[in-house]
């Protein structure tokens, strides 16, 4: 059996080392179309006439329509043998939001910023199937020790895929006359787009090894488990653990979405400008993730998660109290290193406290990440719009995101806390049945 075993890991090893470079190629591609949607899609909007609520809307409405696109996902999974094949139509949809602006000129004036809000919504569908399916594949497709390093490298290749694609999507703007400049700039992201979908097709899942005591040779392809009630899930005091960081996270984050770009406009940024602001944000993002694994394995995603909320407030004030451009310039590259940090430690503690058979835990995960980037960005919307301009609007996301850091503190240790009062209690009302 050892020698089956051993022949079963070293079969497996050219297979998951394709997987792996699969995934780094993958996210190569999409960072530098995400460029395009990340970086130049809310000024697109403005130019096009949009107000302070429907950036809000840009932003937000596509994530209240992934948190429930994302129930949809067990259903499609079961249509299919395995994640790697379910994945592919859901990612597929996902990749229109690229390709849908381009046509935006071709529409009256009227109709532009509402056609904008429907061709950055209906991608969401695809997206929010495939973001609970792509997780899973990625447990089934890699090894859990290799889990860590493959998330460090593909935020670090995503970064520099994003900042030239900010280079060069800058550059087009820049030179080619309005609205067709941006029409090329997502017609050309829509093609990266494809070049990804490409490298998540050659995806395979790993072959396991049978276990000894095994009658049949059939290794079931998906396992899913039972939905739990309501009851059990709030029982569950390390699955909560995970969901407040994730609130907490994306809700400090997301907050600012829509003051930031409208308080840059008002300091006079251009599209140039706004690719130098990407650059360098994405610059000192991929620098951070050389020293991001180190930093988890001696603290801890929770306490790296934390550092990462104190220094994303440092970066929204500071950005709220630049009176020159170049000033945003440093709380850009702050803003990229931390939120890098923040997002790669929410992703190791879901890992670490979740099971990666549970398909209801990782649904929960991103029904409430979507839900919390939507909230953010329309609650920041409406500040806005109420007339609080947004340079104090920028503030009050620096205070909400320090208020975050003491939540996540104070909140996680409760839950490990009751969790420890119910295992006692578990174990000692099972004491005496095992006597």
């Amino acid at each position: 059996m050892a020698v089956v075993a051993q022949r079963s890991r070293t079969s497996s090893t050219p297979v998951e080392q394709a997987n792996y470079n699969h995934f780094v190629w993958d996210v190569a591609w999409y960072g530098i179309a995400c460029a395009a949607t990340a970086r130049f899609m809310q000024y697109y909007a403005i130019k096009m006439g949009a107000d302070a609520m429907v950036l809000g809307l840009i932003v937000a409405l596509p994530q209240l329509i992934l948190m429930f696109a994302t129930m949809l996902s067990p259903w499609w999974s079961r249509r299919y043998p395995e994640t790697t094949t379910a994945v592919i139509w859901p990612a597929l949809c996902q990749r229109f939001i690229f390709l849908l602006p381009a046509f935006t000129p071709l529409f009256p004036l009227s109709l532009r910023v509402p056609w904008l809000i429907f061709a950055v919504c209906l991608p969401s569908i695809g997206q929010g199937m495939a973001s609970t399916i792509f997780l899973m594949m990625m447990r089934e497709t890699i090894t859990p020790e290799r889990l860590s390093p493959l998330f460090n490298r593909r935020i670090m290749v995503f970064n520099i895929g994003m900042m030239s694609g900010a280079l060069g999507f800058g550059f087009l703007l820049e030179h080619v006359r309005f609205p067709f400049n941006y029409s090329l700039m997502f017609l050309g992201s829509f093609t990266f787009a494809m070049f990804s979908l490409w490298h998540v097709v050659k995806i395979k899942r790993l072959e396991q090894p049978p276990r000894a005591t095994s009658t049949s040779t059939t290794i079931p392809k998906v396992v899913i488990v039972k939905s739990r009630s309501l009851k059990e899930v709030l029982s569950d005091k390390r699955l909560l653990s995970v969901l407040l960081v994730v609130v907490v996270m994306h809700l400090a984050q997301s907050f600012i979405s829509a003051p930031q770009p409208m308080h840059l406009a008002n300091l006079g940024a251009k599209e140039g400008f706004l690719a130098v602001l990407g650059m360098v944000e994405l610059a000192a993002s991929g620098l951070i993730t050389l020293l991001l694994q180190h930093w988890l394995k001696r603290w801890g995603a929770l306490r790296v998660m934390i550092g990462a909320l104190v220094m994303m407030s440092a970066s929204a004030l500071l950005i709220a109290n630049a009176h020159v451009l170049w000033i945003t310039l440093v709380g850009a590259a702050l803003g990229g290193a931390s939120w890098t940090c923040g997002s790669i430690a929410v992703l190791e503690f879901y890992t670490q406290r979740t099971d990666r058979t549970d398909v209801q835990a990782t649904m929960l995960w991103h029904q409430l990440l979507f839900l919390s980037m939507f909230v953010g960005p329309m609650i920041g919307s409406l500040v806005v719009q109420v007339g609080i301009s947004p340079f104090h609007a920028m503030l009050i996301g620096g205070g909400l995101r320090l208020i975050g850091a003491v939540v996540a503190i104070f909140g996680v240790a409760w839950l490990d806390n009751q969790g420890r009062k119910q295992k006692r209690k578990n174990d000692e009302w099972s004491e005496p049945l095992r006597g």
